[in-house]
């Protein structure tokens, strides 16, 4: 993931793709930077939304779970989401 990278540049995004659609976690735990985390169904749908997730900084890092099943997720840079307008239910195109 974006482990141990102090800047992430605008524009860009880390795909995750899984075997299957289950819930998802996702933490921060030595991540410098803040990020937004779309999790999409097998049908490349958004199914949730997490915004802000900040830098953990300390031993025990909370989780970020999908609030459904998912068999992508999606980081980008924090702001992303809002600044796109992106919301449960949109359709994600991915090659």
């Amino acid at each position: 993931g974006y482990m141990y990278r102090e800047k992430i540049e605008e524009g860009s995004g880390m795909l995750f793709i899984f075997a299957d659609e289950a819930p998802r976690n996702f933490w921060m735990k030595n991540t410098l930077a803040s990020l937004d985390i779309l999790y999409l169904n097998n049908q490349k749908e958004v199914v949730s939304i997490v915004q802000n997730m900040e830098p953990c900084k300390v031993t025990q890092c909370p989780s970020y779970a999908s609030r459904e099943p998912a068999m992508y997720a999606l980081e980008f840079p924090a702001g992303y989401v809002k600044a796109h307008g992106v919301t449960v239910g949109d359709k994600v195109y991915l090659p």
